[in-house]
């Protein structure tokens, strides 16, 4: 193949190594012969060596490319960004918006005229509080506070002074009744109004309560017998390991009236260990009854009666 014939591809490929020094003398001689006939590859011999200006229409190339570089690179940030952004709505859910609090480890509320609300909520151990909101309907005050899991981005405690447009009846944070009719309701008048169990022979409903009142931190632990043949239905807890040096008939009395009262058709309720036995029944309650509660039932009616059983019976 005489130089010719050497396809302009071949030339164009070799000529960087030829102007740097890098070729033979063979493929010199080669270059040499083909650039003295080929005009186009001439040209680019002498663009290469920088002896000619850039063409217009390479110049149109080379923006070009450097303008697909520059789109590239900000769609590859943009994309970068969108991922990150994704990957921190979790976070700023978690950190920043918060989540809404079922229920409140600790709270006060008052009611002043029977339209202002007084409330004061307070964040438990491993998270804080974000942010609160307060609506109003049919007597209902609702406080709704989220909470968030690190002190930096909440507070330790928030406070609430609302006016209501009607009377109120009960003031609920998160789902839990906080204040009904003139009482300050607990956590745990909540849980057990909740936990209300119309059966006896219901047994997981049954210790679900027990549960609630942590009967075998403060008895011991034991074992469930129901006397459910017949009525009265009856409840017997015989205790296995007692906590203390002996039986308190007091822990008993306590443990067995929130019980009664918790439990629809339970009459009677039964403590035992070794030799010792005590029994209650609603007739054991008489001096909790007044013109308002005739009967230890009486007091399942709602949350704030419940509420006032523990502060007649469970509190003292």
């Amino acid at each position: 193949m005489s130089e010719k014939n050497i396809p302009c591809e071949v030339i164009e490929d070799l000529l960087p190594n030829y102007i740097d020094g890098l070729t033979g003398d063979v493929t010199n001689q080669m270059i040499e012969e083909h650039l003295k006939t080929c005009e186009a590859c001439q040209k680019k011999y002498h663009h290469m060596k920088g002896d000619l200006p850039v063409l217009q229409d390479e110049e149109k190339e080379i923006d070009y490319l450097k303008k697909v570089k520059r789109d590239w690179r900000k769609s590859l940030l943009a994309g970068l960004a969108v991922i990150c952004l994704i990957a921190a709505i979790p976070l700023i859910r978690v950190f920043v918006v918060g989540k809404e609090m079922k229920t409140a480890d600790s709270y006060t509320v008052s009611v002043e005229d029977d339209h202002t609300v007084h409330a004061t909520v307070y964040a438990g151990e491993g998270y804080a509080l974000r942010a609160e909101s307060v609506s109003e309907e049919d007597g209902a005050v609702r406080i709704a506070v989220k909470t968030v899991p690190a002190k930096l981005f909440g507070k330790e405690r928030i406070t609430v002074d609302y006016k209501a447009n009607q009377t109120i009846q009960t003031v609920e944070i998160g789902d839990e009744i906080a204040w009904q009719d003139g009482y300050e309701i607990s956590h745990l008048a909540n849980e057990l109004y909740k936990n209300k169990n119309l059966y006896v022979g219901d047994m997981p409903a049954n210790q679900r309560l027990a549960n609630t009142l942590g009967i075998s931190y403060m008895l011991g632990s034991y074992t469930n017998e129901l006397e459910t043949e017949k009525k009265p239905y009856g409840w017997i807890m015989h205790i296995d390991e007692l906590k203390g040096e002996e039986l308190s008939e007091s822990a008993c009395r306590k443990a067995a009236g929130m019980l009664i009262v918790c439990v629809d058709n339970l009459d009677h309720v039964r403590f035992t260990y070794g030799n010792q036995s005590y029994t209650f029944t609603q007739s054991d309650y008489e001096d909790l009854y007044d013109d308002t509660y005739h009967s230890l039932k009486d007091y399942a009616a709602s949350v704030k009666d419940i509420e006032i059983l523990l502060q007649k019976l469970w509190y003292k």
